[in-house]
């Protein structure tokens, strides 16, 4: 490769304020819906990785199922860092000679790490999975939060709790989701996404625990 890319991480543990920002079109008219062929009518939604060039414009977009945006360079506000490798929530149209991305929203990349005080408050789980790609193991989540007076945040992290190596070599990750409520009220829900790159675990099994309002919920990798 002629370029290196740095993987542009939020950390093992950040503040959650603003989660996303979009990037929107105009919308379609309702004459354009209702016949099928609006511009959101071949709309789809991917995870996806985000490359800049040496300018900090948007040089190539590949959604975990590596397929390649057909589109010009662009900008994204919050994402001009140059030779910087983002992730990614893509809504775009898929359009005959070029693909139209209409709003993106920021995924929160972690990496596992030994806290030394894990806190485990409950959040609500939607989904887990594991890319079409195997880069990366992803989670959907939602968070209670509210309005706050002080300087209260939402932590996240990703804790490693232990790495078994077995009699046939083979590892396995333990992993705890790690989150600190922060003080912060719980009065409304708001939904985060976050990736876990695969090759910041060195293991073939991954069992990933997370605290939530329902109990305990332990997806398994392999």
């Amino acid at each position: 490769m002629n370029k290196i890319f740095k993987r542009h991480l939020l950390g093992l543990s950040f503040i959650i304020c603003h989660l996303s920002f979009s990037m929107m079109l105009a919308s379609c008219s309702t004459d354009a819906y209702d016949k099928g062929d609006g511009k959101y009518s071949l709309l789809r939604a991917d995870m996806v990785e985000i490359f800049t060039n040496g300018e900090g414009m948007v040089e190539r977009v590949v959604t975990d199922e590596d397929y390649i945006l057909r589109t010009k360079p662009f900008s994204i506000k919050g994402m001009q860092v140059p030779d910087t490798l983002y992730r990614a929530y893509l809504y775009y149209n898929v359009n005959d000679d070029e693909d139209d991305p209409v709003s993106i929203g920021r995924v929160s990349t972690l990496v596992p790490y030994p806290f030394d005080t894990l806190k485990t408050d409950p959040v609500n789980f939607e989904s887990a999975w594991e890319s079409t790609s195997h880069r990366y193991l992803n989670m959907s989540l939602l968070l209670k939060t509210g309005t706050s007076s002080g300087d209260d945040y939402h932590s996240i992290g990703i804790h490693l709790d232990t790495l078994m190596t077995h009699t046939d070599g083979k590892r396995t990750a333990h992993l705890q989701f790690y989150h600190d409520q922060g003080g912060l009220p719980e009065y409304y829900s708001q939904r985060i996404y976050i990736s876990i790159p695969t090759d910041s675990l060195a293991a073939d099994t991954v069992y990933l625990r997370i605290n939530t309002y329902d109990g305990v919920v332990e997806k398994r990798f392999p």
